[in-house]
């Protein structure tokens, strides 16, 4: 049997103080994260997936029934946050009033069955988080409208390709209970076909559910 070699006394210490500056950054895990969360009470280290009703504002436009698909993982090795939260807008990715969170963009802290992830003020960094909605200008407000008029504003809507304004900044916050979760999102951004700023804010639900893969209809307004 091989004798322990004590490390000598200087390297000792700064061993110590940096895998405490590590475990302190949230940049090196001491042992697995897995039994720490277990996936917030799943029991389980595989990805778990929620199909999301959402209701809230985009813009001055009030809505509900939105859907969007959750993914709650643990996440890349070289990530800083505890566990990864990806958010898209469901059946397609760029349905109208829905939007995208990725929590890698994000910090995150993480509280028994609850999870914060916020999206600091940033100008400089282009952000991949978004979200979609109809530009202003189907609902200016006219005191009169002809029939005619009327039904080309209806059909405009209905055809309309949503606009996606990149996150600025934000907040997510989810709490999840085994098999529901609940929560909310605001998102701020720029959009530059009405060359103002807007913000998004929801409420939301979901169950779990598996195997949901929003389509790929990349259509929509650039910014």
């Amino acid at each position: 049997m091989t004798p322990f070699t004590a490390l000598p006394k200087g390297r000792y210490v700064l061993f110590c103080f940096l895998a405490a500056a590590c475990t302190v950054a949230g940049i090196c895990h001491i042992g697995p994260a897995w039994g720490q969360y277990d996936i917030l009470q799943g029991n389980s280290h595989q990805p778990k997936q929620f199909l999301l009703v959402l209701a809230g504002h985009a813009g001055k436009t009030n809505f509900t029934g939105s859907e969007a698909v959750l993914t709650l993982s643990y996440p890349p090795p070289t990530s800083i946050n505890p566990l990864q939260v990806i958010i898209h807008g469901f059946p397609a990715e760029n349905s109208n009033n829905t939007f995208f969170w990725n929590s890698e963009e994000s910090t995150m802290t993480v509280a028994g069955g609850e999870i914060f992830s916020t999206i600091k003020n940033s100008y400089l960094k282009q952000k991949d988080s978004h979200f979609f909605y109809l530009s202003p200008v189907f609902f200016e407000n006219r005191a009169f409208l002809t029939q005619q008029e009327s039904q080309g504003r209806k059909l405009a809507v209905k055809t309309a390709l949503p606009t996606r304004v990149r996150a600025i900044a934000g907040n997510l916050k989810l709490s999840v209970q085994s098999t529901h979760v609940t929560g909310s999102v605001w998102i701020k951004g720029y959009d530059s076909v009405e060359c103002a700023y807007t913000e998004y804010a929801a409420r939301f639900t979901g169950r779990q559910t598996s195997h949901l893969e929003p389509t790929k209809d990349r259509k929509f307004k650039q910014e």
